[in-house]
């Protein structure tokens, strides 16, 4: 069970990074 929560934590976490990334790919092709 616990094994769970950690994946599901894991997985916020890299969704969280994906969408800074691309946020700030956007960023910069904003003028």
């Amino acid at each position: 069970m616990a094994n769970k929560e950690r994946n599901k934590r894991s997985a916020r976490k890299a969704r969280a990074e994906e969408r800074a990334q691309r946020e700030a790919l956007q960023a910069e092709a904003t003028p």
